[in-house]
């Protein structure tokens, strides 16, 4: 094998151009083996353990759209729990751990009047959260959340009992208690994503058209900066909030080319 030896000065030019370009050479890698679900997949949600863990929860197309969640085992993709889980067809899952380290996943659950069910790994089997169905009526885009250094979840639908407008409900240890009134947002809403900011106060993102963001103050749902405020149009959001407190929403924006956008509330 022939052998390079560098001189002084293209040593020093190679070190530059590494100091420079800190990702050169960086990629994104295959975790397992790609296409790893035995067939389709439908509306995956991805969440990491307390472990450094990925689980994957989605509609499992070789189990009658049923739910299946797997995880990445350090070598390859394992199913959590039997696959096919939930009692029938499901749609809108919603991964997410608890302080404690257990998944749990929210989802509409189709054989159950399509109303919201959560379910929890015990670490043996799949079970109910509360009652399968829990929801007063139908639901869609269901979103799980956990109050930030507790078991206490929380989940996010549009609500077809309330004119399909916005209602979230947290588990009491035996119950689902609605959180604020049922149906408080303006309007029919779509794409909720609910967070907990790191003071464990629940913000729920979500589209009347344009973005909307509230967040609940102990007695009610109030707006956090004013409604609809994305200059236009948009879809497909997603709400994060950074360790100091600050709110951001991601979306596919309509005013812009059907791009992605990303804004922050300034406090005022």
């Amino acid at each position: 094998m022939k052998k390079y030896t560098f001189t002084k000065p293209i040593l020093a030019l190679l070190l530059i151009i590494a100091s420079i370009s800190p990702t050169l050479g960086q990629t994104w890698q295959q975790v397992g083996a790609a296409g790893f679900t035995p067939g389709i997949a439908g509306q995956t949600s991805l969440a990491i353990s307390n472990t450094n863990q990925p689980y994957v929860a989605f509609i499992d197309s070789a189990h009658s759209n049923k739910l299946s969640v797997m995880k990445y085992n350090g070598t390859s993709w394992e199913n959590v729990g039997n696959a096919g889980f939930s009692a029938g067809r499901v749609e809108y899952p919603s991964l997410k751990f608890s302080n404690s380290g257990l998944p749990y996943v929210a989802y509409r659950d189709n054989a159950n009047g399509y109303k919201a069910s959560v379910m929890k790994f015990n670490g043996t089997s799949w079970e109910n959260v509360g009652t399968p169905g829990f929801s007063m009526g139908t639901v869609a885009y269901t979103s799980l959340a956990f109050k930030g250094g507790t078991d206490t979840a929380y989940i996010a639908f549009q609500d077809g009992s309330n004119s399909h407008k916005a209602s979230v409900m947290k588990y009491n240890g035996s119950n689902w208690d609605t959180v604020g009134n049922a149906g408080f947002s303006a309007g029919t809403v779509h794409n909720l994503c609910l967070v907990m900011s790191s003071a464990g106060v629940p913000y729920l993102g979500y589209t009347e058209l344009k973005a909307n963001v509230m967040k609940f103050d102990g007695t009610t749902w109030v707006s956090v900066g004013v409604p609809d405020f994305s200059p236009g149009n948009i879809s497909d959001l997603s709400l994060a909030i950074s360790s100091s407190g600050e709110p951001h929403l991601a979306f596919t924006d309509a005013a812009n080319s059907f791009k992605a956008s990303v804004m922050k509330f300034d406090g005022a």
